[in-house]
């Protein structure tokens, strides 16, 4: 390559770098939950599974989107389970804010204490505004744990859930 074209090329790349007016900077756009929930936990030993209340737990997470795309996110929260027995695990999410008072999820969750599930599932926030950052809500979902050591036999552990809350925006 002659040294001219070296020269243009240089001078190309320094009116982009330094030259260019500053980009505006995206903003996330960040939501601190806690809560509890339960409800519905059955397996299917292959003989069809039966039913009982779920284990309680109590969470927190943070949700976060950009301003740019407003109407879709993720998340993470983690859990503790404190009846029944006391577990521990969390989740990691994709968010889509259908409006102001309606959020689908799709999740990956693991348990990992005292012994591990991993899975995914559905849900959807209906969200109660209190305020312009402030929100109670309620998150019916459906979770299934395929994988594991805390499952009966080969069967797959579901879960029938409904989480209560409070959502504030950070």
């Amino acid at each position: 390559m002659s040294s001219g074209r070296w020269r243009l090329g240089l001078a190309v790349l320094t009116a982009a770098l330094f030259g260019a007016p500053p980009a505006a900077a995206q903003e996330w756009i960040t939501h601190g939950e806690v809560g509890a929930g339960t409800g519905l936990e059955g397996a299917d030993r292959g003989e069809g599974g039966g039913f009982q209340r779920a284990r309680t737990r109590i969470f927190a997470g943070v949700d976060l989107s950009v301003d740019e795309t407003p109407d879709s996110g993720f998340g993470v929260r983690g859990f503790v389970e404190i009846e029944r027995e006391t577990g521990v695990g969390g989740s990691a999410r994709y968010l889509r804010h259908v409006s102001r008072y309606v959020t689908l999820s799709l999740a990956g969750t693991a348990i990992l204490v005292p012994a591990t599930l991993f899975g995914g599932g559905v849900g959807a926030q209906l969200a109660l505004p209190l305020g312009d950052e402030v929100a109670i809500f309620a998150e019916p979902g459906v979770s299934a744990f395929p994988f594991g050591g805390d499952r009966p036999g080969d069967g797959v552990v579901t879960w029938f859930s409904l989480d209560l809350g409070l959502r504030v925006g950070l």
